[in-house]
């Protein structure tokens, strides 16, 4: 990981560049991609700031400390800062993955016609019901749709609840 380090209005000493080195390295262990790292130091009056930006191929995260107190504590808490954006990044991340595999593996299978059991049954008779009547059994049952005999063509259809709030007849043809 490539780091600069600039000092506006400050001079950056050895111990300190030391610390800020020490502390950055640690960040590879969030994520392995990173490439570079900027560190800007600033004093003005009596307030020490530190900004930290940090570089990688697919994102860049920005973090600012600033107290009064000294420099360190400007840089631990700038360097705190991107470590919580990378720790975030990177839990964020690992759900996807498992999301995705998860998703993958079950649409991934191949079910075979010889492997592929019948998980459960139901039996009913077909009375012969109009359209209304099916509709009024829709809105009142929990099912997403109804198997019905048409009692105008006697032949059996499926009446299924749309996502818009709507039903749809699905009939056979001729």
């Amino acid at each position: 990981m490539k780091i600069d380090i600039t000092g506006k209005q400050f001079k950056v000493v050895a111990r300190l560049r030391e610390h800020i080195e020490e502390h950055l390295e640690k960040l590879n262990r969030y994520d392995s991609n990173i490439i570079s790292a900027h560190v800007v130091l600033k004093t003005q009056k009596y307030m020490n700031t530190a900004e930290v930006t940090v570089k990688a191929s697919h994102f860049q995260f920005f973090g600012i400390g600033t107290t009064d107190d000294n420099m360190f504590s400007a840089v631990d808490l700038a360097i705190h800062r991107v470590q919580a954006q990378l720790k975030k990044h990177r839990e964020k991340f690992k759900g996807l993955k498992k999301r995705r595999r998860r998703v993958q593996g079950s649409a991934g299978r191949k079910v075979s016609p010889e492997n592929s059991e019948v998980v459960a049954s139901e039996v009913f008779s077909l009375k012969p019901t109009s359209l209304k009547q099916a509709a009024q059994q829709l809105k009142i049952s929990k099912k997403e749709f109804i198997i019905f005999r048409n009692s105008k063509s006697n032949k059996i259809n499926v009446l299924y609840k749309r996502p818009d709030g709507h039903h749809s007849l699905v009939e056979p043809g001729s």
